[in-house]
């Protein structure tokens, strides 16, 4: 009797389970494959020159800085950047460049609170003799007296067009 009652016990367990399975819904579908994004590097360079801070952002994709400094003239003091090419130019766009009243930059100085004190110093540029990836030019920018550039926190150099940028 003991071995009807134990069989009676597991045939009553499996039925149990087989009910349970059977209300159960289907496993969901995989998920589609996931789109694959990888991630890109970003390598951010501050320059600072004196007190002020120089955003070179804007014109990064074909000039990048190599090395700057000031010089004091008989006009006042001069920052000197030198700004190496990271793509070949075209020869249209390096005349254009050349040709550019001042320069193809606009160099606008802001304050603390990013407030624009002078939104186009006086800019010139070397000639752009070579068109090709890590040729050099020099740009050269008349910085104001010094009770100005006292307030000046960011130094921010722009396009002025955007024809070889």
């Amino acid at each position: 009797m003991n071995r009807h009652l134990a069989n009676f016990a597991a045939i009553a367990c499996f039925s149990v389970s087989a009910a349970a399975l059977a209300q159960q819904q289907p496993p969901p579908p995989p998920p589609p494959e996931a789109q694959r994004v990888d991630a890109k590097r970003e390598v951010i360079i501050n320059w600072t020159l004196g007190d002020q801070a120089w955003n070179f952002n804007d014109v990064r994709a074909t000039y990048e800085p190599v090395k700057g400094h000031t010089e004091r003239t008989s006009q006042g003091t001069l920052a000197v950047w030198k700004l190496r090419l990271v793509k070949d130019l075209e020869p249209g766009a390096a005349t254009l460049h050349e040709k550019t009243l001042g320069s193809p930059f606009r160099v606008v100085l802001l304050d603390a609170e990013r407030t624009i004190i002078n939104p186009d110093l006086p800019a010139q540029i070397t000639p752009v003799t070579g068109v090709r990836k890590d040729d050099t030019i020099e740009l050269f920018v008349a910085l104001p007296d010094a009770p100005v550039l006292n307030d000046v926190k960011t130094i921010r150099v722009e396009r002025r067009t955007n024809v070889g940028f």
